[in-house]
């Protein structure tokens, strides 16, 4: 076990060439985009049952899917500021979640991206004049 100290110890010193930051957004990234290709599978698997239940299809890893889109909604968010592509894996995240039918998943999904929005225009990956069309328009809906 000392050993095992001695070396990560080590490692932890060693000056790093990457962000600490950026490295553990990606590994959100990675964790979101896959729980949000399980979902999509299952969809495209149960298409007919969602079909003949008038679009609703209940599965039993609906409130572990929807914990994570949720862990996971910021990550697309952030690289926004690098690309504003991600912006798209963010709605993707997003239509993903209210697929996952949980209902508490999908009022804090709309305070986070709330949240979201908020960042996006403080950091002038979008404009305030592009943000308040967009809140109208999903206030009109």
């Amino acid at each position: 076990m000392y050993n095992l100290y001695i070396l990560f110890r080590s490692q932890l010193a060693r000056e790093k060439d990457y962000s600490l930051r950026e490295r553990f957004m990606a590994i959100l990234y990675t964790l979101g985009l896959t729980t949000v290709s399980l979902v999509l599978a299952y969809y495209v698997h149960h298409f007919g049952e969602f079909i003949a239940n008038r679009g609703v299809l209940d599965f039993a890893c609906r409130n572990f899917c929807a914990t994570m889109l949720l862990t996971t909604l910021c990550a697309p968010i952030y690289f926004a500021r690098k690309s504003r592509w991600h912006l798209a894996v963010c709605g993707l995240f997003e239509v993903t979640l209210v697929l996952t039918g949980s209902r508490s998943a999908i009022l804090f999904g709309g305070v986070l991206t709330l949240l979201c929005c908020i960042y996006l225009v403080r950091y002038g990956v979008v404009s305030r004049k592009l943000m308040l069309i967009l809140g109208t328009c999903a206030v009109a809906i």
